[in-house]
């Protein structure tokens, strides 16, 4: 009898490493789950950010660089 007593809380005790290991993977998945919506949201506003500094800024299909309305890069290029 004292057999099936010790079977039988070993069989719990891995029930419950059982539990308490997918508790744990459900909250790690949860968390990371968290973290790259948030990491998403984020770059979703450095993407607008950067939509809208390309369109104040003029680039220099040439050389791609910055440049003015009288872009001379194009005529004679920079030496690299």
């Amino acid at each position: 009898m004292s057999k099936l007593i010790r079977t039988g809380e070993r069989g719990s005790t891995l029930v419950e490493f059982s539990i308490a290991a997918t508790v744990f993977r459900g909250t790690v998945i949860s968390v990371m789950a968290l973290w790259f919506a948030r990491l998403s949201e984020h770059e979703r506003a450095l993407q607008q950010h950067t939509r809208t500094l390309e369109g104040l800024l003029r680039i220099c299909s040439f050389c791609n660089h910055c440049c003015t309305y009288a872009c001379e890069c194009a005529v004679s290029p920079v030496a690299r």
